[in-house]
């Protein structure tokens, strides 16, 4: 498709950081940007959408996280749950909301 439109925008210059680190670097950034707003058209969401929805997840991964420390809590009664993969479960589940709130703070 010929590229033959221009768009041009203003943002913070802490917001251009956080792009061009996001982009790998100057070079990319424009690639970067056309396919970030072409997959929001592709996908049919917006971004107001997609932050209520990634907020959702958080909530529900913090559900999920309070399970796996009632389950942590009856390994640690000893009632025979495999505390390996409670901490596994957990560290996971840790990890998948710490990189959804990242998200949910660059929207």
């Amino acid at each position: 498709m010929r590229k033959d439109g221009h768009v041009q925008i203003r943002i913070p210059a802490q917001r251009k950081a956080a792009w061009l680190d996001a982009a790998g670097g100057r070079r990319h950034l424009s690639a970067w940007v056309r396919a970030s707003a072409e997959a929001a058209v592709v996908a049919g969401v917006d971004p107001g959408t997609l932050r209520a929805e990634l907020a959702a997840v958080r909530r529900e991964l913090g559900a999920i996280g309070n399970n796996v420390n009632q389950l942590a809590h009856r390994a640690n009664a000893g009632l025979g749950i495999d505390r390996a993969d409670v901490a596994r479960a957990a560290a996971a589940v840790d990890d998948m909301r710490q990189r959804v709130s990242i998200v949910l703070r660059v929207l």
